[in-house]
């Protein structure tokens, strides 16, 4: 694991397919409850005008679906453009904007050939060869309590609660 520098992460944006569209985000809330309005009023106040809530693009300015009893994810649209040299300054300011807005935290949406992929980086702990990225170490990491990076299928349980048809159903003819 290894920190990655702003160069370096546009260098990562830089090897994806050529002319692959991509929207470069700064994710501002991760897994958390709550309306978001500061967070969301700042980004406004900024210029921003589009947002990614629950992998779902809006406009800033419209009636957002954010349950704030929900746990959300909201990533700030810092820039839409395509994968080509001359882009490469573009896409360096908009990594440098993604750094400070989400405290070293970068997230690329790419989409070619219809398929998209999202990829996370961090100036903080990541693997340069798979792309993956940890987090800073924070104390809902490490706490059982916390669904933050649980298993999906099982809720970090380690159990999966299904009906057994064969304890149900005594008589598999009927």
């Amino acid at each position: 694991m290894l920190s990655q520098t702003p160069d370096q992460i546009v260098d990562r944006i830089m090897d994806l397919e050529d002319g692959s569209r991509i929207q470069i985000l700064a994710p501002i809330v991760t897994a958390r409850k709550g309306e978001h309005a500061k967070e969301l009023e700042a980004a406004r106040k900024s210029g921003y005008s589009k947002v990614r809530i629950n992998n779902t693009t809006c406009d800033i300015f419209d009636d957002l679906p954010i349950d704030k009893n929900k746990k959300n994810n909201i990533s700030i649209v810092i820039d839409r453009l395509l994968v080509k040299a001359e882009n490469r300054g573009r896409i360096a300011k908009a990594v440098e904007l993604s750094i400070k807005m989400a405290k070293g935290n970068v997230m690329v949406e790419a989409v070619n050939d219809g398929e998209a992929k999202l990829y996370t980086y961090s100036t903080g702990l990541s693997d340069p060869t798979t792309g993956m990225s940890l987090p800073n170490p924070e104390p809902r990491l490490f706490s059982f309590n916390s669904p933050v990076g649980a298993c999906p299928a099982c809720n970090g349980l380690g159990y999966l609660f299904e009906f057994d048809p064969d304890l149900i159903v005594n008589d598999p003819a009927l």
